[in-house]
């Protein structure tokens, strides 16, 4: 029979606790995750707002960076509105590794696109910079669960640091080995123009010159090479700020990367076929 309208709700029997639905956030994180994957895009998005919004439910890095990048993809594959706070929380993600790198081989091209966009940005104003999750997070201070150690790179634009820190390796490579090579002859010339410079013979006044003229040039090379670093550092950050998508991505081998030939194996366990 239908309980009546203001009646009492029926007693629990004393002696029988009542059951409360107490769900694992880690669960539920998978749970959005497969709705994602299937294509639910609007339950995906309302199962990651569950366990991801303020305060955050999961503590571990893994899940949080995993849980922060497919709520982003599905904010974006939402479209409309939606799609303006993906951007928003891809940024959790990157803060908590801004070196991960999606498959280009699984990846749809225009969510490859979306995140190579982000982090490109991301990387150019803050540098590749892996934050504890309980500085993200400070409802997770206290937790032990984060034990990756912080990473800090610091743009630095002398000795080639700043055009290795922008992706251009091999120009750092090369002003950094002018840059010592100049100091350290600049060096080596005072020295033996100090070691020389009571010998009035016809050999130490010799090696008195070369000594000057060598300290001059040398001492102008390290000048004019520590300039053009500085100022060619800042310039191209300055670039790469405004247009992210100009920078040399380190995302190049894995764009390039494409399945090699396929692999038929045979052992105790069965039939392995691989394709890379």
């Amino acid at each position: 029979m239908a309980q009546e309208a203001g009646s009492d709700p029926p007693e629990v029997p004393a002696g029988e606790a009542q059951v409360v639905d107490v769900r694992d956030p880690v669960a539920e994180l998978q749970e959005a995750r497969s709705h994602y994957e299937r294509g639910e895009f609007e339950l995906a998005a309302q199962g990651f707002a569950a366990v991801l919004d303020s305060p955050v439910k999961v503590r571990t890095r893994q899940d949080l960076h995993e849980g922060f990048l497919y709520y982003s993809f599905t904010l974006l594959l939402q479209g409309g509105s939606p799609a303006a706070g993906a951007a928003e929380k891809l940024r959790y993600a990157l803060r908590l590794d801004p070196d991960y790198l999606p498959s280009p081989v699984t990846t749809r091209p225009d969510i490859l696109a979306f995140y190579n966009r982000q982090r490109d940005a991301y990387i150019s104003a803050n540098g590749p910079v892996s934050e504890p999750p309980e500085i993200i997070f400070p409802e997770l201070q206290g937790s032990a669960t984060s034990t990756r150690v912080l990473r800090r790179r610091w743009f630095i634009p002398a000795f080639g640091s700043g055009l290795r820190f922008l992706g251009h390796r091999r120009a750092g490579n090369t002003i950094m080995a002018t840059e010592i090579s100049a100091l350290g002859l600049n060096v080596a010339s005072l020295l033996i123009r100090v070691a020389a410079l009571e010998d009035l013979s016809p050999a130490g006044f010799a090696a008195t010159e070369i000594g000057r003229y060598t300290n001059y040039i040398s001492f102008s090379v390290f000048w004019v090479a520590l300039i053009v670093d500085v100022v060619v550092s800042l310039a191209l950050r300055r670039r790469y700020e405004l247009h992210p998508e100009r920078r040399p991505a380190r995302r190049a081998e894995a764009r390039n990367k494409r399945p090699g030939r396929a692999r038929l194996n045979l052992d105790a366990g069965g039939l392995h076929l691989e394709f890379w």
